[in-house]
């Protein structure tokens, strides 16, 4: 792991993001704000590699010519995290960067959002039981196009939660699949 980089501290103002943009207080229940967006599933942290990041990366100069990426704990808002690790702060566009302050951070002890300056998508981090990604729907589709579509996701993520994750219940995992992938709301029905 490389050594974290200068991490700068932010007061963003939570209290207006969760009402204008993402609220994971809402899950499992679509958590994004803005009604046109679309969102997908994705099995936890501590399984998002480079390619994920890659990923992300290439949606976010598709929407967007966004060139960092904003965190902030939704949980500990204010407070003190493990590691000297701030509360709020920014990062560029390179997975070395990322790699250094954000996976190096306790992600499964942590709720995250993360999102950019034009806000046409942001990522929900859930205590690194997964990540539900949201945002304009050319945003989600070039994530779908990355990982050979929105199919592949959901089964994907129903794969991960039969196999044990995320650590929520059945019914919890249900709710949330339902809220973003209403169509292909199967997990429980065929098991």
């Amino acid at each position: 792991m490389t050594e974290r980089t200068e991490k700068r501290i932010y007061r963003f103002d939570r209290k207006k993001l969760e009402s204008e943009l993402v609220d994971a207080n809402l899950l499992p229940a679509f958590p994004f704000k803005k009604e046109e967006w679309q969102a997908n599933l994705f099995e936890s942290a501590s399984h998002f590699v480079e390619d994920d990041f890659v990923a992300l990366v290439d949606a976010i100069k598709h929407v967007s010519v966004d060139d960092k990426i904003f965190i902030i704990n939704y949980e500990m808002h204010g407070k003190p995290l493990p590691n000297d690790i701030p509360a709020e702060w920014e990062i560029g566009l390179s997975w070395q960067e990322f790699d250094s302050n954000v996976q190096g951070a306790p992600l499964g002890s942590l709720g995250l959002y993360m999102w950019g300056p034009s806000q046409k998508w942001a990522v929900i981090c859930s205590y690194g039981e997964y990540l539900v990604y949201g945002g304009e729907e050319a945003f989600i589709r070039c994530i779908e196009d990355h990982y050979g579509g929105r199919d592949k996701i959901c089964d994907r993520f129903m794969k991960f939660v039969d196999e044990g994750g995320p650590n929520v219940s059945r019914s919890f995992a249900r709710q949330l699949i339902q809220s973003i992938y209403p169509a292909e709301a199967r997990i429980g029905d065929a098991h």
